[in-house]
């Protein structure tokens, strides 16, 4: 990265790059300490991705704040760094290391801003796996590999609930079930069950429909499920989701699974439209292209369906073997997104370290 040499060649370091991932069951509403209200499962994407390096060296003089620097892109980024030194000053009873020592931290995205891509799922998460790889450098730390993993997990949830999914790949769960034994709300877990054929190797094409920033985040909105009328209804209709979807992966079928996937799409939003403050995250061209997809699909009967993150940009999930039965669908969409901008992604391995 721009400006290892002439900084922090001296230093000690440690680095990982770590992919963002796509709720198929969505997380929306959550418990103090980050817990989920219900369960969720993703996949975890492969070229979409944040790279961390953390250089760190004992402090001259250690203090309860942990000295730290964060560069993005190269350059300062003062809203996430106020966010990240409060995320290092949580895990102190973690770490408690980290008040002897100062912590330069570089990152870069593969994928740009606000196009519909969990950053802090991946920004957070390879920020937990640098510390605790920095942990296994510097302490008497001697974790097992799934020790390891599953601490990040922890961590990455303590900065970001979704993060915690993208420190596996494939198929992730998060939350408590009945679907899948030895599950958390504390970390997340890779889905270990069969799975069909069909649904091991998926493609997501990202339609672009909106670049600018979200008015409301994610976090808010959250906020705004505590005391909604329909809360309790949307948490046990996730629930009931998870369950299913666990059931569809193994016993194929992908009928099923679209309908699965494309109802937690809209009802994350419904549930949006009907807060108090109530607020819409769907674009027109947003409609315009699910109406598009649906369409198609009926003409010409191939495996495709769309889902959403709490914003209003499309995720095209459909299994590589369609690929090129899928492409002509795709260049039809691309008249609803900003400068025709698809970003081209699949099913990814996870988190891969990098030194």
């Amino acid at each position: 990265m721009a400006g290892e040499k002439k900084t922090y060649g001296h230093l000690e370091k440690v680095g990982w790059k770590s992919p963002s991932n796509i709720a198929l069951v969505k997380y929306w509403g959550k418990k103090p300490g980050q817990f989920p209200m219900n369960p969720s499962l993703s996949i975890t994407l492969s070229e979409s991705y944040t790279e961390t390096i953390l250089y760190f060296e004992k402090s001259l003089n250690p203090s309860s704040e942990t000295k730290f620097s964060f560069l993005f892109e190269g350059k300062n980024n003062p809203e996430f760094s106020s966010r990240i030194k409060i995320y290092i000053s949580s895990l102190h009873h973690y770490f408690p290391f980290l008040k002897e020592y100062n912590l330069y931290f570089e990152s870069k995205n593969s994928f740009p801003h606000s196009v519909g891509i969990a950053s802090s799922a991946s920004s957070l998460s390879s920020i937990a796996l640098c510390l605790c790889s920095m942990e296994q450098k510097v302490s008497s730390s001697h974790l097992t590999e799934e020790e390891f993993f599953r601490k990040a997990s922890e961590m990455a949830r303590l900065g970001s609930g979704s993060a915690c999914r993208s420190v596996y790949g494939g198929f992730v769960s998060w939350g408590e079930n009945q679907a899948q034994e030895s599950t958390s709300a504390h970390f997340a877990s890779k889905m270990e069950v069969y799975v069909s054929p069909e649904f091991r190797e998926l493609n997501d094409a990202i339609l672009v429909i909106d670049d600018t920033p979200k008015q409301v985040s994610s976090t808010e909105g959250h906020n705004l499920l505590n005391g909604h009328p329909y809360a309790e209804s949307r948490f046990k209709q996730a629930s009931a989701n998870f369950g299913q979807l666990i059931q569809i992966l193994q016993d194929g079928g992908f009928d099923k699974f679209a309908k699965v996937v494309e109802e937690e799409a809209m009802s994350i939003h419904a549930m949006m439209l009907t807060s108090n403050p109530s607020y819409c995250l769907i674009q027109p061209n947003t409609l315009s292209a699910i109406k598009k997809i649906k369409e198609w699909r009926e003409k010409h009967k191939v495996p495709v369906c769309f889902t959403l993150d709490a914003g209003p940009n499309i995720h095209l999930i459909y299994p590589e073997q369609q690929a090129a039965l899928v492409k002509p669908l795709i260049e039809e969409l691309k008249n609803f997104c900003v400068n025709g901008i698809v970003l081209m992604d699949k099913v990814g391995a996870g988190p891969e370290k990098l030194f």
